[in-house]
C-alpha cells in the first residue's frame, strides 16, 4: 500500500525545518509530556516522533528504544494527514497498512495505536504524540480529550524552545554587534580618517548628522531583517521655524535647535539613533520599536515641546512615522513614508502626529 503523502508536504517539511530537531538531544520536558500520556493512556509505550520526508525521527518516548522508523511503515505518515483527528488502530495486525512496521516484530507486537498530529501554529502537521499497547484496545473519549491537550502541550514546548533560541540569537547578536562597536570606536579614536567622529556629527546639537543617519539607517533595517523585529523611524520638523526665528531672533531659534535635540535625546533608549537631518529637521531610528509604540514616543516629543519650550507654546513640531516594511532591503522605503507622513501632518494643520 502506497505511504499517503499530505497536499502541503513541501511547505510542512519547511517548517519542521524551522525548529532543528531532527538531530537535536533529548529534552527532558519532552520526556515529561510522554510519560504523561502513558499515564493518562495507560500504556506501557508513548512517544513524540517527528516526520521527514524520509524517516520517523523519535524525539522523546516511554517503552521501545527506537530512534527511527522508515517513513513507509510509520504510523505517524497516516496520522499527519487527518490534520487534527486523532488516528485510532485498535488491532494493527488487522490493519493492512501496518504490516512492516517494526513495532509488529517485537514479542509480544504492539497491537494498538492512537496518534495525534502536532501542528505548529502555521497549521501543518509536524509529527505525533503516539500511544501504544500490546493489547488490542479503545481509546476513551476522555482519553483522546487527554491526548490532543498533552499534544497542545508539546507545541507549546516547541515554540517555547524556538523563542528561547531566538532570545540567545539576539543576545550573542548584540554581545557581538558591541565587541565590534568596540573595535571600531577604538580604531576611531587612533586614526584620522575622512569618517572621523566628527564627520558623523552635527556640530551644534551634538547629535548625529544626515551622513550618520544614512550609516545607521542600513545597518539598522539589515538588521531588523536578520534578526526578525520591528524598526520603526520618526521624522519631526519645526513648524514655522523661519518665523520663529524673525520673531526671536537666530540666536534663540539655534538656542531652540539645542532645546529640542535635548529633549528628543531624554525620550529615547540607549539603543536608538537621533541626527539632525536638515537645518529645522530631526530623524529617530527606533530598533524593536512597532509602529504603535513609536507613535506614542511622538506624541510625547511633540507635548514636551509645546509645554517645555520657552516662551510656552512658542514652538511646535510635526511628527512623521513609519514602519519597516518586509521587502524594505536597506531602509530607503522607510524613509520614503516617513518623510510623506511628515507631508500629510503638515497639510492636516502642524503640531500633529501623522
Amino acid at each position: 500500500m502506497t505511504t499517503p503523502i499530505p497536499f502541503d508536504e513541501m511547505s510542512r517539511l519547511e517548517a519542521l525545518s524551522r525548529y532543528d530537531l531532527l538531530t537535536s538531544e533529548a529534552e527532558p520536558l519532552f520526556d515529561n509530556v510522554v510519560a504523561l500520556a502513558a499515564a493518562a493512556c495507560h500504556t506501557p509505550i508513548a512517544q513524540i516522533g517527528f516526520l521527514d520526508r524520509n524517516q520517523l525521527w523519535i524525539k522523546a518516548a516511554v517503552g521501545p528504544d527506537i530512534r527511527r522508523t522508515p517513513r513507509r511503515a510509520s504510523y505517524s505518515a497516516y496520522a499527519i494527514c487527518k490534520q487534527r483527528q486523532i488516528l485510532v488502530v485498535p488491532d494493527a495486525r488487522l490493519d493492512t497498512r501496518f504490516a512492516a512496521n517494526p513495532l509488529l516484530a517485537y514479542e509480544p507486537p504492539v497491537r494498538f495505536l492512537a496518534a495525534v498530529p502536532l501542528i505548529e501554529p502555521s497549521g501543518y502537521a509536524i509529527g505525533t504524540l503516539t500511544v501504544m499497547d500490546y493489547q488490542p484496545r479503545e481509546l476513551s473519549q476522555g482519553e483522546c480529550d487527554q491526548l490532543h491537550a498533552l499534544a497542545d502541550t508539546a507545541v507549546t514546548l516547541l515554540e517555547s524552545r524556538q523563542m528561547v533560541r531566538r532570545l540567545e540569537g539576539e543576545v550573542a547578536e548584540r554581545a557581538a554587534y558591541e565587541r565590534r562597536s568596540a573595535v571600531v570606536h577604538r580604531q576611531l579614536l587612533h586614526t584620522n580618517a575622512a569618517l572621523s567622529l566628527e564627520s558623523l556629527t552635527d556640530p551644534m546639537t551634538h547629535m548625529g548628522n544626515l551622513r550618520a543617519l544614512e550609516h545607521n539607517l542600513r545597518h539598522e533595517a539589515e538588521r531588523a531583517r536578520r534578526l526578525s523585529y520591528p524598526l520603526s523611524m520618526l521624522k519631526l520638523d519645526i513648524d514655522q521655524f523661519a518665523a520663529f526665528n524673525d520673531t526671536y531672533g537666530r540666536p534663540f531659534g539655534d538656542q531652540l535647535l539645542c532645546r529640542i535635540a535635548e529633549m528628543i535625546s531624554t525620550e529615547l533608549h540607549s539603543t536608538d539613533f537621533s541626527a539632525r537631518c536638515g537645518i529645522d529637521e530631526f530623524a529617530v531610528i527606533l530598533p524593536g520599536t512597532d509602529l504603535k509604540a513609536a507613535r506614542l514616543l511622538a506624541e510625547r516629543c511633540r507635548a514636551a515641546v509645546e509645554q517645555k519650550v520657552l516662551p510656552r507654546g512658542a514652538a511646535h513640531i510635526s511628527v512623521g512615522v513609519a514602519q519597516l516594511a518586509a521587502d524594505d532591503q536597506d531602509g530607503q522605503q522607510m524613509l520614503g513614508d516617513v518623510d510623506r507622513s511628515l507631508l500629510r501632518a503638515k497639510q492636516l494643520g502642524r503640531s500633529r502626529t501623522a
